[in-house]
């Protein structure tokens, strides 16, 4: 069982994308964000872009950029 200062490291690792994983974490982390804010927009809140911006900002490769454009072609008409 991990204690209270394993978690701490850990969550201090995810947040300063020290390591592959944090950062890797962190984008899909992000993707699984941008898919909320689709499925809100889908229930009538109205346009997220926001969401939408902040997940380009931590995207590193072109294959997460791919799944966020084509999460994007599922958003409603605006």
């Amino acid at each position: 069982m991990m204690g209270i200062s394993t978690h701490l490291a850990l969550w201090e690792e995810y947040e300063q994308g020290i390591s592959f994983e944090a950062r890797l974490v962190r984008q899909v982390d992000r993707l699984e964000m941008g898919l909320q804010a689709t499925v809100y927009e889908h229930q009538g809140a109205g346009d997220l872009s926001q969401f939408f911006a902040s997940v380009h900002k931590v995207l590193e490769t072109a294959e997460f950029q791919a799944l966020l454009a084509e999460l994007e072609t599922l958003r409603p008409a605006r």
